[in-house]
């Protein structure tokens, strides 16, 4: 598959005198099970570290520990794509805490491209670029609430989609949405923290959702993947060197 958790291993038997060609495959799960290749690990080693070079000059450094973690974190596309969890939660958080003064937070699950369970324990800068490799900025945002509830609708129809939308502050019951508690106000203009990519109008369902009267980018913040390194070391402080 496309993450390489599995392999299919075809024997292909060929009968030269009935001409016929026999082909039996098995699902081989990828594991550690399976002995690394010499050969090949060194060419992945040589490919690895070209890839933090350009981290390196990007502001990074992908092997610097930055939490030891007391929980798991989901960054499964199941799960991430269909409901809210550790991994997504904090990520909510780093993006409401970058976006100083918003009330609330808001991305698009699909942006988790991990696909995977970080277990407790140590997690390096390198985790948190595999779970959100394609970066972009987090910006600070003025929407109007009707425009906001629009979104947040979609976002739950989207469901099973990476145009699901995670938030921070949110929460829907009694008919309707609420914002830190209160009920969602149409009139009202709320400050938001949303990552570059969902405020572009380019994700599935929510092209709606870009700059215009009723919504308004106030400013542009720090690459998404530094605040979610910062909100680690919040939550785990003194696990990191």
């Amino acid at each position: 598959d496309a993450n390489a958790r599995t392999v299919y291993v075809h024997h292909l038997r060929y009968d030269t005198a009935r001409r016929s060609l026999a082909v039996d495959s098995r699902l081989v799960i990828v594991s550690d099970e399976i002995p690394e290749d010499p050969e090949v690990a060194k060419v992945v080693a040589s490919w690895e570290e070209k890839g933090f070079a350009g981290f390196r000059e990007q502001g990074f450094e992908p092997t610097e520990q930055v939490a030891v973690t007391t929980v798991a974190l989901d960054g499964r596309e199941a799960s991430v794509r269909t409901r809210s969890t550790g991994l997504t939660d904090l990520l909510a958080r780093a993006f409401l805490a970058e976006a100083e003064g918003s009330e609330l937070s808001v991305y698009n699950g699909g942006s988790i491209r991990i696909d995977d369970v970080l277990p407790p324990g140590p997690v390096t800068q390198y985790d948190v670029l595999r779970v959100l490799p394609f970066g972009g900025k987090v910006l600070t945002a003025d929407i109007r609430g009707s425009l906001l509830a629009r979104a947040l609708d979609q976002g739950l129809a989207n469901r099973g989609k990476g145009g699901f939308l995670q938030t921070a502050n949110v929460s829907q019951g009694g008919g309707g949405w609420t914002v830190g508690g209160k009920p969602l106000d149409p009139d009202r203009t709320y400050r938001i923290a949303i990552n570059d990519y969902l405020a572009s109008g380019k994700e599935q369902g929510l092209d709606f959702l870009q700059p215009g009267p009723d919504f308004t980018v106030v400013k542009e913040n720090r690459d998404q993947r530094m605040a979610v390194i910062d909100q680690l070391r919040r939550e785990y402080p003194g696990s990191h060197p």
